[in-house]
């Protein structure tokens, strides 16, 4: 049964709201198949204008997001003063919610421990 949160595609696959949550499909000869999709995590990323390793950074998360599911939370430090009191000088810093991932550079192996289940 599906519930109001979920639809049904043609394909038989359920699908939930923003494209998260677990996909059951059936396969044509009537046995059922189970898939999982893994959760979308949300990075943070302070940056702030004309930083070069801020630019880099982006750039690499970016790249990544073909190999690994993430969305990134692109934020200014300067554009909030609660932010440039707090990250000023620690830009580029990533954050998964409130834990630190990697500053300056990125850390590949803290990256994948976050975004892989």
């Amino acid at each position: 049964q599906i519930s109001d949160m979920e639809s049904q595609s043609d394909s038989g696959i359920k699908n939930y709201p923003g494209g998260r949550g677990p996909r059951i499909s059936a396969s044509p000869e009537g046995r059922h198949g189970f898939s999982y999709i893994m959760p979308l995590v949300t990075l943070i990323l302070y940056t702030r204008k004309d930083c070069h390793l801020c630019e880099d950074m982006h750039r690499q998360l970016q790249e990544l997001q073909c190999d690994y599911r993430f969305e990134i939370d692109l934020r200014d430090v300067d554009a909030h003063p609660d932010w440039t009191l707090a990250y000023s000088d620690k830009v580029p810093l990533l954050l998964a919610g409130s834990d630190e991932v990697c500053q300056y550079f990125l850390d590949l192996e803290a990256l994948i421990q976050r975004v892989v289940p």
